[in-house]
This record gives structure tokens, C-alpha cells and sequence, in this order.
């Protein structure tokens, strides 16, 4: 158990989506440091206390804290920021971790917006706006987003970005979690001392398909797949942006990150068999060309008139299309393929 003393030095990190898979790991990591007070964000309170008790069984210390927290609910957002604030502490990490996986079909949140949208990017900027004042108030502060390298191959629909679902909407969303890191970067870094960052974990065993149909085949054949990381390896760099100095984290700050080294945007690097069987399902084969500073700065103005209700965006007027049928049976074949090759190799 902490002194009293020790506690007053605990810095206070944020980590959305801590009660599963690579955001419960990285709670795990903050933890076996024991120079963090801890805040489990998640949408289910029960969840996240027995995620924390577990966690609490293994050698660490300093504190967790469970708050429940919904980012597809701009209301939650501001209630849990509202909790954070009270604590009186400034903030030194906001892990932006948690986010959703839908292979089809469009869904929408409460406050209008495509899930994929606001759950992984608008609910996230609305959070980093709100909290804000405390990280500024803290020297040597960073907010790291959990991306994806799916992202180097996704668009931005800068007419209605509604408009998209499934794996593209997805795709969209994490590259918006890079320019807002990006922005923030631009924005920061060099007079408020804040760093921003984008952590690609990997190609994980989660539980982010669990929207898929048959999600318990899928996971079945995508956990005996051998290039994919553990929670823990997936967690591993976002750990490390966490505890390294600040020299580090302004060499890391607006920038991709994977496996503790910087990853070229334009390039193909890092994309897995697995990943390249869907893209190509998909007939991707352009790398993004929205993630440069301009871009950034648009999307920064963009969501602010949305998560400010300035501006209100049409839902989407296009069906889905049965051609994504063909997408998930080709990735889960890719899949078959790949545990095929490393069984006979």
C-alpha cells in the first residue's frame, strides 16, 4: 500500500477502454511501474472493477481508479471530465484506448454521428478539449491515441464524414486519430510543452471483432494466427511513450509510432499478410494522402463545429452493399491461409 507522500507524487494518467484487451494491458503496465494514479475509463463500471482487481493481483503499485465514462455519449464525456477536474490534480497522460470494430452496416450514436465516428475520434476530441486545462497544467504532459496502419490506406469524406461505414468508417476514424494528434503536436509541443502521439499496437488478440457475425470462429482462427501480438506486446509501446522522458516524448510527438521506433506514413511497412488479403478485398492500393498539417488543422475545425452542435451532419443515404460478404470471407480465408503456411512451414 502507498504512503501518503507517495501517493501525493503519483502522476495522474487517463486510459479510455482499460477494462479489456490492449487497454487493460496498458493499465497493467502503468501499474507494475507504481508511478501512476490511475483512472480506468470505461462504459461499464462492473467490467472495469474486475479488471482492476485482477490487475491489482500482480506486483506494482499506485492507484486505480474505475469511472465510467461512454464516448458515444457527449453528456458521459463531459460527466466523467467533470469527475477527473474534481480530483484537483493536474493530468500527465490521456491514453486515448478505447474504440470499436463494426465489419457492416451503419450504425448511429444518440448525438447523431456514424458509431465508428464518435466512439474512436469525436468522443476522444471532446475529452482531450474538456481536460485540456489539466494537462496543460502539467509539465511534460502527452496524449496518445491508439491507431491502426490500416489508417495509411484510409480517407477522410471531408463532404459528410457520416458517410461511411463499416471498414471504411473505421479506417476514417483512425486517421483522424492521427491529425488530431497531429494538430495537437503543431499546436503545442514547442510552447505548452504537450506532446501528442499515435501508437499502431499491432495486429492484437482482442476482442475487437465481437461485432463480426460469427465473432467466436473468427477470433477462433485470428488468435492461431502467428504474426499477431498478445495484449500485452500491443500495449507495450503505448506503455513506454507513458513512462519515457521528455526528450523521447518530443522526438515521439506528432508522429506514427510502432514498436517503440517512428513509422513513415508513406510507405507499406508494418501491413501484415492478413491486413494486405483485406485491403486488397477491399481493392485498396492508394496510401492516404490526407495527414499532412492542413488536414489536420481542417479536421480540428471540422470537429469542433460538431462536438460543439455548430454544425449537424446528414446521416447516410447508401445501403450497404452485399459485396462486403466478399470482404469477410476473404479475410477470414487469409486467415485459413496463413495458419495453413506456418503449419506446413
Amino acid at each position: 500500500m502507498a504512503t501518503k507522500d507517495e501517493v501525493i507524487e503519483l502522476k495522474l494518467i487517463v486510459v479510455t477502454g482499460g477494462n479489456r484487451g490492449i487497454g487493460k494491458a496498458i493499465v497493467e503496465g502503468l501499474w507494475k511501474s507504481g508511478k501512476f494514479r490511475i483512472i480506468l475509463a470505461c462504459r461499464d463500471e462492473s467490467q472495469g472493477e474486475r479488471a482492476k482487481n485482477e490487475i491489482k493481483t500482480k506486483i506494482g503499485g499506485g492507484e486505480i481508479t474505475v469511472l465510467q465514462l461512454d464516448l458515444c455519449c457527449f453528456e458521459s464525456i463531459k460527466n466523467f471530465s467533470k469527475r477527473v477536474k474534481s480530483l484537483n490534480s493536474p493530468l500527465f497522460a490521456l491514453v486515448n484506448n478505447a474504440g470499436i470494430l463494426r465489419w457492416r452496416g451503419w450504425h448511429m450514436t444518440k448525438d447523431g454521428f456514424e458509431q465508428h465516428l464518435q466512439a474512436n475520434h469525436l468522443g476522444h476530441f471532446l475529452l482531450v478539449k474538456e481536460l485540456e486545462s489539466l494537462l496543460l497544467s502539467q509539465r511534460g504532459s502527452r496524449v496518445i491515441a491508439v491507431g491502426s496502419n490500416l489508417m495509411k490506406y484510409s480517407k477522410i469524406n471531408w463532404n459528410n464524414l457520416n458517410d461511411m461505414e463499416g471498414f471504411g468508417a473505421y479506417g476514417q476514424s483512425k486517421l483522424c486519430n492521427f491529425l488530431h494528434m497531429l494538430h495537437l503536436h503543431n499546436e503545442y509541443s514547442q510552447s505548452l510543452d504537450l506532446k501528442a502521439m499515435t501508437v499502431d499496437p499491432g495486429e492484437v488478440n482482442t476482442d475487437i471483432t465481437r461485432y463480426f457475425p460469427f465473432s467466436s470462429l473468427i477470433n477462433f482462427i485470428l488468435k492461431r494466427i502467428p504474426e499477431r501480438f498478445t495484449p500485452e506486446e500491443g500495449a507495450d509501446t503505448i506503455v513506454y511513450c507513458c513512462l519515457c522522458d521528455d526528450e523521447s516524448a518530443k522526438n515521439f510527438s506528432g508522429n506514427f509510432l510502432r514498436e517503440r521506433k517512428i513509422v513513415r506514413l508513406q510507405s507499406r511497412d508494418g501491413i501484415s499478410f492478413f491486413a494486405s488479403m483485406v485491403l486488397a478485398a477491399l481493392c485498396v492500393r492508394k496510401l492516404a494522402s490526407d495527414t499532412n498539417s492542413d488536414s489536420a488543422r481542417r479536421l480540428y475545425e471540422l470537429s469542433h463545429k460538431l462536438v460543439s452542435n455548430e454544425i449537424v451532419l446528414p446521416p447516410r443515404v447508401r445501403a450497404s452493399g452485399m459485396w462486403k460478404l466478399l470482404v469477410m470471407a476473404v479475410a477470414v480465408g487469409a486467415a485459413v491461409v496463413s495458419l495453413y503456411l506456418k503449419a506446413s512451414g
